[in-house]
């Protein structure tokens, strides 16, 4: 069996090494890819440095979710779901690792690995592996917060629901962290939902441009007091905002508190964590806070939706990818770095990939 080189943690706490290991095999419903570029994720410094979603039995273990590269292999019933069934050795594809599988096979840094077809799309003509590998990990906690029934539930665009219910339509949301890579695609799928009149965006000065092109309405500056941010984004919503997503914080006063008091509101988080009660006006109606865990497998039928439909959207420009930062082949001291930079709180203003 042919050996290639892969970027592992071999020990937890410790840089990630240089390794070899076996090329893969597709199994029932994979592709095997021919790795072109991997966007890093924040995520891989804790798997990398206190075994976030790792098991350590299951050492070493190769890193990156977001994946982009050309089919070499076609595994069984691949034909088996609406979005893969034209998928053929050649083309230049992307898509979302499983993690859960907990299998270093399903990670990108390396020249070779496997990916589950319904989890996979075509990079569109006219756009290139690096547009692919700067989506999925966060595109898809985004999409997965908004329209996931264990997370807010809402109608996803692609949905055969006659209409949308009145208790939804034209009401307002608000994207904590919306400066972020997965607040700004969350702003852009509520825009591409057609459900919300205002879409307001808490987030540093520097993104308001960028986000207001996106589809928010309003930008509150996050930099201000606590209460003055709750206080601002009450004044756009009143108190008829039912909806939140926080991207970025364990803390979690602040968007609960933007929450209305009077009718019962939900948000969702994609960092786990509390809220002070203690700090905010009392939510009388009560309120349901979720986890939303960004995983296409734990929801396949979205997954097959989200992943079907992805394509037209970046081609019509309804989802525009964010902007990246290219790091050549697996340099182990290069990628250490920027994980480094995630633990020490030096996050990079562009996406990182790794082209091998």
């Amino acid at each position: 069996m042919a050996n290639m080189n892969a970027l592992a943690v071999t020990e937890f706490g410790k840089p990630a090494a240089l390794i070899q290991r076996p090329i893969p095999k597709p199994g029932v419903g994979e592709v095997l890819l021919k790795v072109v570029a991997v966007g890093l994720n924040p995520y891989e410094q804790r798997a990398r440095d206190i075994g976030l979603f790792i098991a350590p039995s299951s050492l070493p273990m190769v890193l990156g979710n977001d994946i982009a590269g050309i089919v070499t292999a076609i595994g069984p019933e691949v034909d088996g779901h609406k979005n893969d069934i034209h998928l053929k050795v050649g083309d230049l594809i992307f898509g979302q690792s499983n993690h859960i599988k907990q299998t270093a096979d399903q990670s990108g840094l390396q020249e070779y690995c496997l990916l589950d077809a319904y989890t996979t799309a075509k990079v569109p003509s006219g756009l290139t592996a690096d547009h692919g590998a700067s989506l999925p990990s966060n595109a898809v906690a985004a999409f997965w917060a908004l329209f996931s029934p264990a997370a807010l539930g809402l109608p996803p665009p692609f949905s055969t629901a006659e209409k949308v219910p009145q208790s939804i339509a034209g009401n307002s949301i608000v994207i904590v962290g919306g400066g972020s890579n997965c607040g700004r695609y969350a702003v852009q799928f509520a825009r591409l939902s057609g459900l919300f009149s205002t879409i307001v965006a808490i987030a540093g000065p520097k993104h308001a441009a960028a986000l207001l092109s996106f589809g928010a309405t309003h930008v509150v500056d996050r930099h201000s007091d606590e209460s003055e941010v709750i206080f601002r984004a009450r004044e756009i919503v009143g108190d008829d905002c039912l909806y939140v997503i926080d991207a970025v914080n364990h803390e979690h006063t602040l968007g609960v508190g933007i929450l209305s008091t009077s009718r019962k509101g939900t948000m969702a988080t994609l960092c786990p964590g509390e809220a002070d009660l203690s700090r905010i006006e009392e939510k009388k109606a009560g309120f349901d806070k979720v986890f939303s865990s960004g995983a296409s497998h734990n929801a396949p039928e979205l997954a097959r939706g989200f992943w079907g439909q992805l394509p037209e959207w970046l081609e019509s420009g309804k989802v525009k990818p964010l902007e990246w930062e290219v790091i050549q082949g697996l340099d182990v001291d290069a990628i250490n770095a920027v994980w480094d930079g995630y633990r020490d709180g030096n996050s990079p203003d562009k996406h990182i990939h790794v082209h091998l």
